[in-house]
């Protein structure tokens, strides 16, 4: 077995497009694993919760792994981690949009699982419930 790389983490701003392509341009070689841990969420009951919040809420988490998801350059073998909570089994009252948030990234997982498998990488949903490989 080769010996692995150090890990080098790489930071990156998944509200906007522009800034999140960075870290993974084509010129850098590819990453052997990515873990997606970064998310900006509110809580707060439907009705009380402003649509924008919801809107930047959602553009954090789910929209932010989908970023990171289609710029990252993963190696064969390699794997994308995104991290999920319980809310989507479990919901909870007055957090109705990190349930909506958290089953969009569980689909999102099992879907880029499907596209990812041909080229040898994994996906993985990390959290209570979730650790596991699709």
């Amino acid at each position: 077995m080769p010996a692995l790389a150090p890990a080098r983490p790489v930071s990156a701003s998944i509200s906007s497009t522009r800034p999140v392509s960075r870290p993974y341009s084509p010129a850098r070689r590819p990453f052997d694993h990515v873990v997606v841990t970064a998310a900006k969420t509110k809580v707060a009951a439907i009705r009380e919760l402003p649509l924008t919040d919801a809107y930047q809420s959602m553009n954090s988490k789910f929209w932010g792994a989908y970023r990171i998801a289609r710029s990252a350059k993963i190696a064969a073998g390699g794997s994308l981690t995104f991290v999920s909570g319980f809310l989507s089994i479990r919901p909870q009252k007055g957090a109705a949009i990190q349930s909506a948030i958290n089953a969009a990234l569980e689909g999102l997982t099992r879907g880029l699982a499907l596209e990812l498998a041909p080229v040898g990488g994994q996906l993985r949903l990390a959290g209570p419930d979730h650790d596991r490989d699709v």
